[in-house]
């Protein structure tokens, strides 16, 4: 080898292993969507500086009926709530917050003004 060759190479080589350490900073908000099966996916994220994240997914019919609301919420990396809002004539609402650890400590589901607990099977 010639020791430009080898130079060039250890250069590249170096510029390789620079660019696969480097990640990109995540933008403090960001939105997608896709086609399911039967409507439209949307989602939104938001990243705060205190180690929160709060994506927000909107699924809406193709036929045209009511949408479903979903809010997650991280905090530190750890599931901390899941709220699930659905519109229409029978709106149904459950709301689980988790502990720390990640287990399951508040259930409650809304429907049609009445409050129930949500059973284990259910989540």
């Amino acid at each position: 080898m010639t020791p430009l060759f080898q130079r060039l190479s250890v250069l590249f080589l170096s510029l390789f292993l620079f660019g696969c350490s480097s990640t990109p900073d995540i933008p403090p908000f960001s939105a997608s969507g896709y086609l399911a099966d039967r409507g439209v996916v949307r989602i939104w994220r938001k990243n705060s500086d205190h180690q929160s994240v709060h994506i927000r997914t909107f699924y809406t019919p193709f036929s045209g009926g009511e949408g479903e609301v979903t809010d997650y919420v991280w905090l530190e990396e750890s599931l901390i709530s899941i709220q699930r809002q659905v519109k229409g004539n029978q709106p149904d609402d459950v709301t689980l917050r988790f502990d720390q650890a990640g287990g399951l400590n508040f259930m409650q589901r809304q429907l049609s003004g009445r409050r129930e607990a949500v059973s284990p099977d259910a989540v």
